[in-house]
């Protein structure tokens, strides 16, 4: 990358596993931050940008894991990643 645009290196480590439903429309990263003991899931689905499409993944993906007791975050998991502890 070009020095430009390369920002300082603070020492973090993150680990990441993905993985896809079997007909591979929905992908789960499972992240652990540096200094975190919890695991941070990010779920995406493929499918139009539509409100149909949003409606049927917050009943089919986002319930269901609030149901298993998923705590959502208010911050993205890049800002949570430039936290080192």
């Amino acid at each position: 990358m070009p020095a430009a645009i390369v920002g300082p290196q603070r020492g973090c480590t993150a680990t990441m596993t993905r993985r896809e439903s079997a007909d591979e429309s929905v992908t789960i990263e499972a992240w652990k931050l540096a200094g975190e003991k919890a695991v941070f899931l990010e779920v995406s689905k493929r499918g139009a940008d539509a409100s149909a499409a949003l409606a049927a993944f917050r009943s089919e993906v986002v319930d269901n894991l609030l149901a298993a007791g998923a705590h959502p975050f208010d911050r993205s998991k890049t800002e949570l990643g430039t936290e080192c502890k």
